[in-house]
Formats: structure tokens, sequence, C-alpha cells
């Protein structure tokens, strides 16, 4: 899964001081097609001269078929004709050819503040709408909204919320071949960290976040591998916050000042931390791809069951000083695979240390980022957040800053908190 998102688009280059109405007449715009002109109907001359024929042609007919063809005229003209019927569908024709429907497919918005600057979500009920909606935009050289950016790209941070007096920072971070928004999407449109977590009570005063990165393991043509990803990561979050691995660089001389060690906390869903089992099953293919010009061998290797790299990183993030509370989560079923189906983060490859991952039960390595509700797996998810947040703020080391931060990120399909 590339860097572009298959339903959503984001919004930049947005003007200082507009509201959020302007905004949504905005998005508005963008997700209604344009009528089409009617179609041209015979003129009146015309329309005489075909009554004329038809007269003159009726007279050899026997008067039953006349009178039949005058009824027979007479609700013709009573009725509008089918032509008629299809240009006035044809003028009221917004996205999905009727405004209520669409307005459930493009209502699913975003617009908040990030590094100082307006930025605003729309997703769409179909990857065709989504398409047709940026060329619309990419040819209207005559609108008020042209210099407004729309692109389906979602590299590096994406703020999707931010509470009116936000405490704590949530951020997602998606895994290898995954993208910032669809990785989070369940198959009815919601996308939790959009729809279902800035509405619990205990996240209303959050910012909520999403980063994305060139993982897809085709592309060929990026030279960025993990540890270039975590110094993104890490200066993306650095940068959205004004006002060993990743967290392993994180020394007492870090760089990265609105950002802290001792305030993380971690959520770990479907992680490998000693590698992942689909990687050696699929060894052949993915060499067979890499010949045929797709995946990168590099990036499958380092997700290989025990490979030491894995092995390494987990061990250095066990003895970090101080090291982040953090919760591992695995997967309770198995995903179909080439007509197979794989185990593909066990709970032994799931468990970091002498944590032991917890299975979520009917969730595979694919859906157990994706809730559809309220209930069941984001249950429990949100709930780890809560704890660990808890843990950061209760126990973390004490600050000499007036400010404390909190961070709680994962990895594979990660989510993030910090506090300020």
């Amino acid at each position: 899964m590339p860097l572009q998102s298959k339903r959503s688009v984001r919004v930049h280059e947005i003007p200082e001081g507009t509201s959020e109405k302007e905004y949504l007449d905005f998005v508005e715009h963008l997700c209604t097609k344009p009528k089409k002109p009617p179609k041209l109907h015979y003129s009146r001359v015309t329309k005489h001269f075909r009554r004329k024929f038809k007269s003159s042609a009726s007279r050899s007919i026997p008067t039953e078929e006349v009178d039949e063809d005058a009824r027979s005229k007479d609700e013709a003209e009573l009725s509008p004709s089918p032509s008629t019927l299809r240009s006035e569908a044809e003028q009221a024709a917004p996205l999905l050819d009727d405004p209520l429907p669409t307005a459930k497919g493009w209502t699913r918005t975003t617009y908040c503040r990030q590094n100082g600057h307006l930025v605003g979500t729309v997703s769409f009920e179909s990857e065709t709408l989504k398409m047709e909606a940026l060329e619309r935009h990419e040819k209207n050289e005559k609108s008020c909204w042209k210099d407004w950016v729309v692109e389906d790209n979602f590299s590096e941070v994406t703020v999707l919320y931010e509470g009116p007096d936000a405490e704590f920072d949530i951020c997602a971070v998606h895994g290898q071949g995954g993208n910032a928004m669809d990785t989070w999407t369940a198959g009815n449109g919601k996308m939790w960290l959009r729809d279902l977590l800035p509405e619990h009570d205990k996240f209303k005063n959050s910012r909520i976040m999403t980063f994305g990165y060139d993982s897809d393991l085709t592309d060929r043509d990026t030279v960025m591998e993990l540890n270039d990803w975590a110094a993104t990561l890490l200066r993306s979050l650095n940068e959205a916050r004004t006002g060993d691995t990743a967290m392993a660089q994180l020394d007492p001389a870090s760089i990265y000042n609105n950002i802290a060690l001792p305030r993380f906390g971690i959520v770990f869903l479907a992680t490998p931390h000693s590698g992942s089992t689909i990687a050696d099953w699929n060894a052949f293919l993915v060499a067979t791809a890499h010949v045929l010009g797709g995946v990168r061998i590099e990036s499958v290797n380092t997700v290989k069951t025990f490979n030491p790299a894995s092995v390494w990183d987990a061990q250095a993030f066990i003895n970090l000083k101080p090291c982040p509370p953090f919760r591992c989560f695995a997967e309770g079923r198995m995903m179909p695979v080439r007509g197979t189906s794989k185990h593909v983060v066990t709970q032994a490859s799931a468990t970091l240390g002498n944590q032991q991952a917890f299975q979520i039960m009917n969730v595979d390595h694919v859906s157990i980022c994706k809730f559809k509700s309220r209930l069941g797996p984001f249950t429990t998810i949100s709930m780890a957040l809560w704890e660990l947040l808890n843990e950061v703020n209760n126990g973390g080391v004490q600050q000499t800053r007036t400010q404390q931060e909190r961070r709680v990120s994962t990895q594979d399909e990660a989510v993030s908190i910090a506090q300020s």
C-alpha cells in the first residue's frame, strides 16, 4: 500500500481565517458533480410539422384506430416524455446522483491546525469518487478554491483532531505495506482515530495524528529504511508539538526539544518483535517478485523470523533507561494468504520482554487495527491507551520543566500519546 490513500484526500494551503463553514462549503463543492446541460428538445416548428404529418397519415386509418391514437396522444401529452424525465434527473446530479446519500459519503471530514496551518481531510465512499474529485479540482482553474492543494498523499504527520485544550498527543503509525489512512479504516468507512476516539470522554482533550511513510514493499525508488523512517517520525512529531530504534535515538542531548523519552507509553498492535513468519513463508514469492521488478528484499529481511535486527531492536528497547510503559496485542485469527490461512504474527512474536501479548478475539493481522464500532476491540485498545496515559502521568520520571510531556506510540499498527 503506497503513500496514496485509496479513498481519502488531504487539503492544505487553506487561507488563514477560513472558517469551518467555509471549509465545508469547499468540501461540498469538491464532492459535487457539475450539472449536465439539458438535452435539446424539438422546437415548436418541428412539433407542428410532425403533428401535421401524423394527421394526414391518419385519414386512411379506421375510426376505431383514430380514437385509440387520440387517447394515447392525450395520455402522452399529460405525462412527461422519457427524455424530459432523464434531463430533469441529470440536472440534479451531485455526487452519487443523490444529495442525501452523498452527504453520508463525504461528511467524514476533519479540519484543524497543524504546525500553525489549517489542514483538512475528506474521505469518499469509493476510490472512483475520490479520483473524480481530484480531477475536477485540478481542472477547475476559475474556482475561488483553485489555490487550495488537494492530494491523496499522506506523507509524514496528518493531524485529524485537536481538542480545545489538548493535553496529550496520540499518533498512529502503520506497518510495512500500510497507509496512514487506509490501515485504520474499516469496511464501513469508520476510521476510529477520526470517528471514534475523539468522541470518547477520556480523549476529548487530545491531539490525534496519523503518520505515513513510504512502506510500499514494491517501491524500489525509495532508499529509506527503518532507521530513516524512525528519524522522520520523531522529527514530524517534534514539529507537530510547536506551541536504540525511534525512541532509542532520544538521548539526553536529543535535538527533539518538544518530546521526551520519560513521557512516552506505547501500544503495539501485532508488531513482530521477533519477526513475522509470513516473511519466511513468502521467501520464494518475494524473490520471484524482486526478479520481476517488485518487492524490496532489504525491507522484507528486516521482519523475517528471529532475524538479528529484530532481536537486537527488542533488546535495545527493553534496556532503555527509563523504559517506557507499553502493551502488546496479537491477532486471534489467521488470515487468508494466497489461497491458504496463515498466522502472520504469532503471540510469541508479538510478546516483548516479560510483557506477554494479549490475543484479541476474532481479528486477523489486518483487522486488528480496524474498528467498526465502539464495542469489541476498540474498547480493549482505548482502555490500554488510557491505562498507559495514567502510568506515564503518575509513574513517570519527575521533570524539571514546567511542561510535562506524555507520548504513547505503536509500531506495525502503532498509536502514540503525549501531554504538554
